[in-house]
């Protein structure tokens, strides 16, 4: 095995599938109170800020090409997303291609019992 080292990259975000986009908006921000991040608003996602030693989430509406809703994806973040990919590639980790997105770069790994872990830098 090649020895490489970076940092484990740190969750930073979480995505929640939903059925309804004004439904479960209104939910987190008006009954949980939850602080809406309007910045990252697009016509089907809502975007909250991280509260205090959290992280921040988005809302995005379920479609067919999506996952279906009740389901979450989760974001790690890094500072250095190729090393990272590079070093979980040279480690055996099957990764997808890095893609670049409005929010960022991703790629995604899938854990052990085939969950999707995003990672973002």
């Amino acid at each position: 095995m090649i020895a490489t080292t970076v940092a484990a990259p740190a969750l930073s975000f979480a995505l929640f599938y939903v059925a309804d986009l004004d439904a479960s908006y209104d939910f987190f921000a008006h009954t949980l109170g939850h602080t809406p991040d309007p910045s990252g608003d697009v016509p089907a996602f809502r975007q909250f800020a991280a509260g205090p030693q959290g992280i921040a989430f988005g809302l995005l509406l379920a479609e067919d090409h999506t996952p279906s809703p009740g389901e979450i994806d989760l974001y790690f973040g890094t500072p250095d997303i190729a090393a990272l990919r590079d070093a979980w590639v040279a480690r055996g980790v099957a990764a997808t291609p890095r893609v670049t997105m409005p929010f960022g770069t991703i790629f995604e790994v899938a854990t052990p019992d085939g969950r999707k872990l995003t990672q973002l830098g």
